[in-house]
């Protein structure tokens, strides 16, 4: 059936209305995140956002909602009608009013970005660290900070979450940090001078750089381990694979994933720098630090490897041997209500045997905030840990290590060197005593660290990462 003309321009005028409340909506409700810099010249001048036209517009909104329910009750007249015009034309004039704030506070921000990709081409980054996590996973970039910057070459670092970007703009020292989280805005920021981008893990975003074949892409990872994670196909996206050892090399054949060799870097882990090694038998020690470093649950139960579940028996067993004991969990432990609901138990049992004994526990936030997981690696005279980079870390100290597996982590096999912890609780004792006093694995242990870590005998440890880093950003200016 024809429309007539009166009813088509009903029509548009309709849809004209509901795409301008949609709009408005849309600007009310809607908070897209500004474009952030810092340790640039503009940084100090960051458009601010104003938050009156908004708050003019929910304060109205309550005082109606607030007069339609007194009037439903009272009952409706002439004033009444009156008020609720005004209102009404209150109402429209502040949505109007949010809406030309965003517009301006949007274009006061891609200024604002315009001017920091400028600045960023100023600079001159020779090259580029992208990451895209949350502010829990911030870690995982700043574990290579100090190492980055020995590079001594210049760079950036494009953030692509605003959640995360503060936390990353405090641990980044000079070096340009960036938020740009749509695609096209991160792509602005790939400046020529720029020659390579290193990745700290596998997050999706990262493949919105990939793809830009003029550039050299390197995978650092976030740690060394027999997690699954670790030998993925998802490296082969990168031309360059950083790895810390042979033992990552062998990880990626027995899963059975086919990738380059001459894509691969045996880099060692620069992070062991400032692990303090020791020769000292853990036997002599009257009252021996044990520190347990349990990992997260994972996102799958496939790919569950922590033991926090059956830890606090552990962890009482290892107080009637007279340990102290030093518990950093994982920053995940707490996304999980089982998990979280574990650790407090141990607090809860550490600080009742602190109480007791006078011993001088590390845990909760001591543990976890004051004390960085070197700190922690060499408080300790050994350690339990679950399938997770920790353990290769501390291999490097020398240290008696056990590794928890729980029964749940299939296909994950101990390696020699590490005492084994399962379930079965009855075994506890007998490993507890091997682990703290007789230590027969150390030299399997020994043998472990040298295929673990391809920088064991490197010194200063973090040379080997440096020097092969530099020389790949260089070699694509060749």
């Amino acid at each position: 059936m024809t429309q007539s003309p009166m009813r088509r321009r009903i029509t548009r005028i309709s849809a004209q209305a509901r795409s301008a409340v949609y709009a408005t909506l849309s600007a009310l409700f809607s908070h897209p995140a500004p474009y952030r810099t810092a340790n640039l010249p503009s940084s100090q001048r960051e458009p601010r956002r104003s938050h009156t036209a908004a708050t003019v517009f929910w304060a109205v909104t309550a005082a109606l909602a607030v007069f339609v329910i007194v009037a439903a009750f009272v009952g409706f007249g002439l004033v009444t009608l009156i008020v609720l015009v005004i209102a009404a034309i209150v109402l429209a004039g502040s949505m109007l009013a949010v809406r030309r704030a965003n517009r301006a506070w949007r274009t006061a921000s891609d200024a604002h970005f315009a001017t920091g990709t400028n600045e960023l081409r100023a600079h001159k980054p020779q090259f580029l660290v992208h990451f895209d996590g949350s502010r829990e996973a911030v870690y995982q970039l700043e574990m290579w900070l100090p190492y980055l910057a020995q590079i001594a070459l210049p760079y950036a670092v494009i953030v692509r979450r605003a959640e995360s970007f503060d936390c990353v703009a405090s641990a980044v020292q000079g070096a340009p940090v960036l938020l740009a989280e749509d695609a096209l805005d991160a792509e602005q920021l790939l400046v020529s001078s720029a020659t390579s981008v290193f990745y700290v893990n596998l997050a999706d975003r990262n493949n919105q750089i990939t793809r830009f074949e003029h550039l050299q892409h390197i995978q650092l990872g976030h740690g060394d381990s027999d997690k699954g994670s670790s030998a993925t196909r998802t490296f082969r996206l990168f031309d360059r694979v950083y790895l810390a050892g042979q033992a990552g090399v062998d990880r990626f054949a027995e899963h059975g994933v086919r990738i380059d060799q001459n894509a691969i870097a045996i880099v060692g882990r620069p992070q062991v720098s400032g692990i303090e090694q020791s020769d000292q038998p853990v036997s002599s020690k009257q009252q021996p630090t044990l520190l347990y470093a349990p990992t997260w649950r994972g996102d799958f139960e496939a790919t569950s490897h922590t033991s926090l579940p059956y830890a606090a028996d552990l962890i009482s067993l290892a107080l009637e041997h007279g340990c102290r004991v030093v518990f950093r969990p994982h920053p995940y432990t707490w996304r999980y209500p089982s998990t979280a609901d574990a650790a407090a138990e141990i607090d809860r049992r550490l600080s009742e045997h602190a109480a007791t004994t006078g011993t001088d526990h590390v845990f909760g936030r001591r543990a976890t905030h004051e004390l960085s997981i070197k700190e922690c690696f060499n408080l300790s005279d050994a350690m339990i840990s679950d399938v997770s980079a920790v353990l290769s870390d501390y291999l490097y100290s020398g240290k008696p290590l056990g590794v928890f597996i729980p029964t749940t982590s299939a296909g994950v096999q101990n390696e020699d060197g590490c005492y084994l912890f399962t379930e079965d609780a009855s075994s506890w004792a007998a490993q507890l005593v091997r682990l703290l006093k007789s230590d027969p694995l150390r030299g399997a242990r020994i043998a472990l660290r040298d295929h673990r870590l391809g920088n064991a005998a490197v010194a200063p440890p973090e040379r080997l990462f440096v020097e092969t880093a530099r020389g790949d950003v260089l070699s694509t200016n060749a």
